[in-house]
């Protein structure tokens, strides 16, 4: 009041363009983003310390085929194969030691197998980012899971390929040792079976024949030699 004991109103106004104006841009970013997720064809996912999920995005829905809110309550179980769940539980491990010793937690990527509504299994590529406060501590996991299939079923197909190919590779290799003996052996033996007819008592005609026989075998051999010689390379 004031000395004649009348009330009196005080106002203070304060500029706070600023405050809201970067409340409206917030705002905006976070439906932007809320956008983006819920439109990617790739799952985003979100964790938090204590490895619960906390968020899904709609495209689960087209590579599981279970709504986000079924996700959000599976295990991790139920949501990878045996073979693959060990690989985010030892990340989150890492993490919480990165945490203990002041570090930047690592970031993580792997081939990850995720199980189907149906039972069936895709294998996709997991991309985990930590998020981290102000103060230096982990708020959440930021991670994309995207489909491979089809990558592994051309990286399986080349694989079954080149399998084939060094089979078939072996088994050119033992046809040719073979063939070496079969050939090589038999025309060594003409040969020498030549060179000793011809160190016996040979009328002119037989000798010109043996000759000439020897000659071509010869030939013949250093044919063999090559053709077998060339093949192996």
């Amino acid at each position: 009041p004031d000395r004649q004991g009348k009330p009196i109103c005080i106002l203070i106004a304060k500029d706070i363009s600023e405050q809201v104006l970067a409340q409206e841009q917030l705002r905006v970013s976070e439906q932007r983003l809320r956008v983006l997720t819920d439109s990617a064809r790739d799952v985003v996912w979100t964790m938090n310390p204590l490895g619960e999920v906390t968020y899904v995005s709609p495209a689960v829905e087209q590579l599981r085929g279970i709504t986000p809110e079924q996700a959000l309550k599976q295990t991790i179980d139920e949501t990878l194969t045996p073979n693959s769940r060990d690989r985010p539980i030892q990340y989150f491990a890492d993490v919480a030691n990165a945490i203990q010793q002041g570090i930047a937690p690592p970031q993580f990527r792997a081939d990850l197998e995720y199980w189907r509504h149906d039972g069936t299994t895709f294998w996709t590529e997991v991309l985990a980012f930590p998020l981290m406060g102000a103060n230096g501590a982990l708020v959440e996991v930021l991670g994309v899971s995207r489909d491979i299939s089809e990558r592994r079923q051309y990286e399986d197909s080349l694989r079954q390929a080149r399998e084939v190919a060094e089979k078939s590779n072996a088994a050119k290799t033992e046809f040719l040792a073979h063939i070496s003996h079969e050939i090589r052996t038999p025309m060594t033996a003409i040969l020498s079976l030549t060179d000793l007819l011809l160190n016996t008592p040979l009328d002119d005609q037989q000798r010109t024949w043996l000759n000439k026989s020897k000659s071509a075998g010869r030939l013949l051999l250093g044919i063999i030699n090559d053709i077998l010689d060339l093949s192996k390379l």
